[in-house]
């Protein structure tokens, strides 16, 4: 589970290394009030994973 804050900036995640993913989904998320709440960014930084592993 990821600890989300309430915050404009960008936040960062440490992951335990190594770690691959081919896709990965947002799940559960919680409108913010005001008039126009939206997620409207999101940056997936990785490598390709070695196929013959």
């Amino acid at each position: 589970m990821l600890a989300l804050t309430n915050d404009r900036l960008p936040q960062r995640f440490p992951l335990e290394a190594p770690k691959t993913a081919e896709w990965f989904v947002l799940k559960n998320l919680i409108q913010a009030e005001g008039p126009f709440p939206a997620l409207t960014q999101i940056e997936a930084w990785g490598r390709e994973a070695d196929a013959d592993k």
